[in-house]
């Protein structure tokens, strides 16, 4: 009986002492939880914080797409250059989520086929050039039927923008992550595209409804024109530096 019973003392302190150990074990990986969540979460932030930055420095001097916006805001206004604004945020993201999905490996494969791209942009970036220089002065828009550019042409142009190709691929290279979080950073960084590339676009739209305002007489309109035509074609050398 006194064995029996030091039997059951023993077990009870065995329990006790495995119920103390999972307690402790439980502590210690909510901890380790906590701490892994704390430090995903920071290492999200800080990705957002730079990517952020890295999208609105490269918008900011995106040439061929702000000289094209300032030309644009000045002769068809704000409002009507909205598709134009949007459909190089839109663009570009549709340009990350192809690199990310590994589109961007033939450029590093095939070099010859990022130098077609440069040919192709700068063929459309001079008919562009063209078009802005030869546009007819604002009064005169309406009735000549010019428009401004197109959503889905803003968007492609940026297919066929090697500068913009090269922003999606750094931006993959060095804004995600290995892994399971891998499309999740993707996503991140084209959010961070439209949040932060978008208002930093619309200033130079902005900027050409200011410049328009100023110019009245159609002579004027025709220097200005002009001027953002060669402005516009000058980005050649940053599409082939």
């Amino acid at each position: 009986m006194v064995t029996i019973n030091l039997l059951r003392g023993f077990l009870f302190l065995v329990r006790v002492d495995v119920a103390r150990k999972m307690i402790n074990f439980q502590s210690c990986f909510d901890i380790v939880s906590i701490q892994f969540y704390e430090d995903v979460t920071h290492d999200r932030l800080d990705a957002c914080h730079a990517a952020g930055g890295f999208c609105a420095d490269n918008f900011w001097h995106s040439r061929p797409n702000n000289m094209m916006l300032t030309a644009s805001g000045a002769n068809f206004g704000f409002i009507r250059t909205l598709p134009h604004m949007v459909g190089i945020s839109a663009g570009m993201v549709m340009l990350i989520l192809s690199v990310a999905a590994g589109l961007g490996v033939i450029f590093q494969t095939f070099p010859a086929v990022q130098e077609g791209f440069k040919w192709a942009a700068s063929a459309y970036l001079l008919f562009l050039a063209w078009k802005i220089a030869t546009a007819e002065p604002s009064s005169q828009k309406r009735s000549s039927g010019l428009r401004p550019m197109s959503f889905w042409a803003a968007a492609m142009f940026q297919f066929v923008n090697p500068k913009a190709w090269m922003m999606a691929i750094s931006s993959i290279s060095t804004f995600t992550v290995a892994g399971d979080s891998y499309w999740i950073s993707a996503l991140i960084v084209c959010a961070a595209f439209v949040v932060v590339g978008l208002p930093a676009i619309s200033v130079w739209a902005g900027f050409g409804v200011m410049l328009g305002r100023l110019i009245s007489a159609p002579r004027s309109w025709r220097i200005f024109n002009g001027t953002m035509g060669v402005l516009t074609a000058g980005c050649l050398v940053f599409i082939w530096a």
